[in-house]
């Protein structure tokens, strides 16, 4: 840096440290150039009563515009600058130029301004970024048009940010060589660092950045990794903008609504938005981190789990396209020149999480820093595993992050067989492993150490958790590496290998250099309407029809609805958890879209009639015969019910209404008054269609499965009332299939929560249940219906749905599915030619289920599994549509009780599933495979 940056740190430092107006005259804070016409520093002077800009005498000549002066009120009680608003309308503070004395002067106001920055850089996207005295975050300000730098959050110190690799004491260092890999150049940045205690403190992860100010190594103009959440949209803020008002990220449909789309495009578009959304905001200034957790791998062991809404379901083989899809466009774009990525996915939880356990009655089960998951090899292969393989091998995830509990008595954190031997070293796991919170010193893990070690100390508990992953969310490791090498015997290279982990990942995130497509995005690329309109598309496309009684639906366009029950004017409940401020939900619901709907006239009126929110709709609001009044005076009643979302970390306990993090359902049955309020509804109108909005699966009960229709909507997003509007007039049509089965209300009593088995008691999934269900996994209907006949397949056919397969083929398919990438097309494909037999246009799902097959050792097998889906756009009444469904080789395999994964000879029936076999029946083909069996994958030995 031109001037020495060093004595501009330590100036910064300084006038960080002020708690009072102590700065002495003549005491400077030297910025650096962001890039402008010209060279050299600007510095700032105390001349009271206000600070000045002034031209350092070695700087080129400066425009004029560059003597910018602050008011020394600003910079009183420790506060730093202390800009804010002086326009509340827009949020934005613009410097006025004062009649006399300083060029401009600063007003008050709230805390978002804008600087003119004329005589700082006239180039788009120059930023200074701002640090706080108390290390909890950062402001970043970005050049806007007409030389404009906009900052976000609280202003304090002014310090510069350029690319690591611009500073001119960088350039010619090594770890500044892009021909050199993001592994080797992060390699040489650790070596130079001496210091342990600053090496440690790079082992903290926050989202929110809230250790920034301890973090990076400021020497070599560093900064420190930063981190956020995005299941289904960025949880980063929102920001106003000139023109725009508030600009909050997208809210797409949470991961079960999504998968029910089966749609792996609509996936991929969304991990792309995502992760576009995510660095423009990143770019902004906003708090708004690279490295993304997301997305939730895990899989819906048991219906009671209070985290169901934040996975894809209870299908590896959709969790598993899902995973790669989301991961791999999230991070990737063709536009993105190699080494580089918009952000950097870390997947969660590995693995074997699906109990929350807080509070759950009869027995009460540990919560989950004290649970241990017991599973067996064929469990673990046969169905934890296989979504973590594509997320990590085709969707090329950056890391991953390791969950709470423990797996057969060994913390998930700790687990070197898995993360190790299986995650890095056979799948090629190259990014940074990060803890859930506080999982390296949880119960488990302080009961592990003392075990494996016969003494517990943080200093041990440190040593466990660096020599297996990278990173935490909490400060064990930033407090305690570095005594840790001195009582425990850690390895400073072990804590070399993990900074470097993080600081490769950094690299290819495009942080040490300037790349022009990443550098580029904006506020201009979040919240666009082409993701608006993707997240409705998604909601509608995520509907799933289970009843639909003498076609109540569609609804004629002139029909009249009463909108009944706690979520008919629901807004930020469809957001489901994990969400930032949203501010399009808020004009967005069920009631607020239907009444804008056509010529405004179809609402015949709304009655919540109890508050899931409040009590779970324990007691009522209105009286029943409101409700049934209400159903009477229009044409068709409309029931919206369901469970209500507690937001990411937000830890209440709600009985069996609410979902929540650490904190279990106690029963899937239809919480609270529900069930009374759709009965009266019943009572008024028979044409009832009832709604229902939640996460994990809710069973209904005999009145509400006496209605004609029942739609699920799941939690929909920020457009999720146009949506459901949408479908129920057929603006859309309906085509979403249930991701997990909806079990009956015996399930409570079939099951023990704790039991992590597939097989145990009565089984779970619709893998291995054998009680009764009141909807399977898959089902979903069509506003039409569809009669389908096989046709030629593909090379491998037998006859026209009948294939043959060698298990040498289908291993080599195996390897071929395990590629990077997305671009996998099955060779082994059924094809059916499927038509429209009704008088609605339709999207058609066409998904194959195989039937149950025989294993070498005679070991228990899935009584039914899907192993390929297709989704194909819109057919017209009376048209036909031709189907190839492609297999997916990972579900064709048979997994052993000893872990071992196979491609075994056989015949096997497989059903193509058209959504209700009673409306559109299946068509019966097989697969037959001959050869010898063939191991495709197994454990580590030792496992």
């Amino acid at each position: 840096m031109a001037g020495g940056w060093l004595r501009g740190w330590l100036a910064v430092v300084v006038f960080c440290s002020w708690s009072a107006v102590v700065v002495a005259i003549r005491d400077t804070v030297t910025l650096e150039q962001c890039g402008g016409p010209f060279e050299g520093t600007q510095s700032w002077e105390f001349v009271p009563p206000v600070l000045r800009l002034v031209r350092p005498p070695q700087q080129h000549q400066a425009p004029p515009a560059a003597q910018l002066c602050l008011t020394a009120e600003a910079f009183s009680r420790g506060a730093g600058v202390g800009l804010s608003a002086c326009n509340a309308s827009d949020r934005l503070q613009h410097f006025a130029r004062a009649s006399s004395g300083p060029p401009l002067v600063i007003h008050s106001g709230s805390p978002a301004f804008v600087l003119d920055i004329q005589g700082y850089s006239n180039t788009t996207g120059s930023r200074v970024q701002l640090w706080t005295e108390t290390t909890r975050g950062n402001q970043l300000w970005k050049s806007m048009p007409d030389n404009l730098l906009q900052g976000v959050w609280s202003a304090l110190c002014l310090t510069p940010i350029l690319p690591t690799c611009e500073y001119a004491v960088n350039i010619h260092r090594p770890f500044c060589n892009t021909s050199w890999s993001p592994r080797a150049r992060a390699t040489d940045l650790v070596s130079r660092i001496t210091n342990l205690t600053q090496k440690a403190l790079q082992l903290a992860a926050s989202a929110g950045n809230r250790y920034d100010g301890q973090m990076g190594f400021p020497e070599y103009h560093v900064t420190a990794p930063t981190f956020t959440e995005a299941l289904h949209g960025a949880v980063c803020g929102c920001v106003a903008a000139e023109g725009r008002g508030m600009v909050c990220p997208t809210s797409f449909p949470h991961a079960l609504a999504a998968s029910a789309s089966l749609n792996r495009t609509a996936w991929a578009l969304m991990g792309s938005a995502i992760g576009t959304e995510v660095r423009g905001l990143h770019n902004h200034g906003m708090r708004c981190g690279l490295f993304v957790w997301a997305p939730d791998i895990n899989l819906i062991r048991d219906a009671r789990w209070g985290r169901a809404m934040e996975v894809p379901g209870e299908d590896v083989a959709i969790n598993s396209e899902y995973a790669s899809a989301v991961v791999y466009s999230m991070q990737y774009s063709s536009a993105v020149p190699a080494p580089y990525q918009r952000v950097l996915s870390q997947p969660k939880h590995a693995i074997v999480y699906n109990l929350e356990g807080r509070r759950i009655p009869n027995p009460p089960y540990k919560p989950r820093p004290e649970f241990n998951a017991v599973v067996s090899k064929k469990d673990l292969v046969e169905y934890y595993l296989m979504p973590w393989r594509a997320a990590i091998v085709k969707g090329q995830a950056r890391g991953c992050m390791c969950s709470v509990n423990d797996v057969n008595a060994v913390p998930s954190c700790a687990n070197k067989p898995i993360l190790h031997d299986v995650f890095r070293d056979d799948w090629g796991l190259s990014g940074a492993i990060v803890s859930d919170g506080g999982a390296c010193y949880d119960p488990n893990y302080q009961e592990y150490i003392n075990r494996t070690l016969g003494r517990l100390s943080p200093d041990l508990a440190a040593k466990v958790c660096v020599e297996t992953i990278d990173t935490e969310i909490g400060t064990l490791l930033s407090d305690n590496i570095d005594s840790a090498t001195k009582t425990t015997g850690l390895n400073v290279t072990t804590v070399d290998r993990a900074v470097t982990d993080i600081y490769e990942q950094v690299i290819r995130a495009g942080a040490f250099d300037r790349v022009p497509v990443l550098d580029n995005l904006g506020l201009e690329d979040v919240d666009t309407a082409a993701n608006r309109q993707l997240a409705q598309e998604v909601a509608e496309q995520s509907f799933v029809l289970l009843k639909n009684n003498n076609n109540l639906l569609p609804l004629s366009s002139n029909t009249t609805v009463a909108l009944i029950g706690p979520h008919a004017n629901a807004t930020t409940i469809m957001l489901s958890n994990y969400v930032g401020p949203n501010v399009l939900v808020n004009s967005n619901s069920p009631l607020q879209a239907l009444q804008r709907f056509g010529s405004g006239h179809n609402l015949a009126g709304m009655l919540a009639a109890c508050d899931l929110r409040a009590d779970g709709c324990a007691s009522l609001t209105a009286p029943l015969d409101h409700v049934t009044q209400l159903a009477a005076k229009a044409d068709i009643a409309v029931v919206v019910i369901g469970l209500y979302p507690c937001g990411g970390g937000d830890h209440v306990h709600g009985g069996s209404a609410r979902e929540s993090e650490a904190d279990d359902r106690g029963s899937i049955a239809l919480p609270g008054q529900q069930a009374a309020i759709v009965a009266a509804a019943l009572k008024g109108n028979p044409r009832v269609v009832v709604v229902v909005m939640n996460g994990g699966q809710v069973a209904m009960p005999p009145s509400v499965l006496t209605a004609p229709t029942l739609l699920e909507a799941f939690y929909p997003g920020e457009l999720g009332g146009p949506a459901l509007v949408n479908v129920l007039f057929g603006v859309s049509a309906v085509s979403g299939r249930l991701p997990y089965t909806l079990y009956d209300v015996e399930y409570d009593t079939l099951r023990q929560m704790n039991d992590s088995s597939l097989t145990g008691g009565s089984g779970t999934t619709y893998m291995y249940y054998k009680g009764p269900v009141q909807y399977p996994m898959g089902r979903g209907m069509s506003y039409t219906t569809w009669k389908a006949t096989p046709s030629a397949g593909s090379a491998h056919s037998g006859s026209a749905c009948a294939l043959q397969a060698t298990t040498d083929a289908l291993a080599a398919e195996f390897r071929a599915y395990y590629q990077p990438g997305l671009s996998y097309k099955s060779r082994f494909s059924f094809n059916v030619t499927v038509n429209n037999m009704g008088v609605h246009a339709s999207p058609l799902i066409v998904m194959a289920f195989a039937g149950q097959r025989s294993s070498p050792d005679h070991s228990p097998q899935p009584q039914r599994q899907l192993v390929g889906f297709e989704r194909h756009p819109s057919v017209a009444p009376g048209n036909t549509a031709t189907v190839a469904v492609g297999l997916l080789p990972a579900t064709l395999t048979v997994v052993t009780a000893d872990g071992v994964q196979h491609m075994a000879p056989g015949t096997v029936p497989v059903t193509l599933d058209f959504g209700d076999p009673q409306t559109s029946p299946p068509v019966q083909c097989t697969l037959t495979i001959t050869g010898a069996s063939v191991v495709v994958w197994q454990l580590p030995e030792g496992m």
